[in-house]
């Protein structure tokens, strides 16, 4: 029997409470959750990433909302340590697998691209390679890593920018760490 697991994203399923955005406030209530789904038998947990630049005055503590800054293709340093909190506290329960979900939003989004946009493009690669580098140093976890969430769909046929960004992000994640560790783009559920 393969035993399952749980997407893992909001606190009180409240988008305003990411779990990588706001771990920091809530890691007595975190552990709560993950104990209980462990005790529940989930053995696996997928954690999603919501990423955009913001640099405007409402997002404060580089956070928006569900979405962490990824201004200059970096997480800023509290969210970098709610992933390898939130990590260790995954692996201390006894999960054997997580599955780590990038998605990008606004800006960063290559669905909000009317044409090609290499800036950002670049930007959010940046981000995404080293958040995986972050992740990889920090645990011993098998970790399966979704690239761009949910964008195996559609549009990667009927939209020429969506194709190039995901071959593109694609031949740059292999070339720089090879196929093994993912699942390059994950498909919704009815998609």
């Amino acid at each position: 029997m393969i035993t399952g697991g749980s997407n893992y994203i909001t606190i009180h399923g409240d988008t305003e409470n990411p779990v990588i955005g706001t771990y920091h406030l809530f890691a007595d209530e975190v552990e709560a959750n993950l104990n209980a789904m462990f005790e529940h038998g989930q053995r696996k947990i997928a954690l999603v990433c919501w990423y955009a630049p913001l640099n405007f005055p409402a997002a404060r503590d580089h956070r928006w909302h569900h979405v962490v800054d990824s201004s200059g293709g970096v997480m800023f340093e509290q969210h970098q340590q709610n992933v390898i909190d939130l990590l260790n506290l995954i692996e201390r329960t006894g999960f054997n697998e997580v599955h780590f979900r990038f998605a990008a939003q606004g800006r960063a989004a290559v669905s909000q691209w009317p044409a090609w946009n290499r800036d950002q493009f670049t930007e959010n690669w940046a981000f995404i390679d080293s958040v995986r580098n972050l992740v990889n140093d920090h645990t011993s976890l098998k970790i399966i890593f979704d690239l761009a969430l949910e964008h195996a769909n559609e549009q990667i046929d009927t939209s020429a920018v969506h194709q190039l960004y995901c071959r593109r992000l694609w031949k740059l994640y292999t070339d720089a760490h090879g196929p093994d560790d993912s699942c390059a783009f994950s498909v919704i559920h009815g998609g």
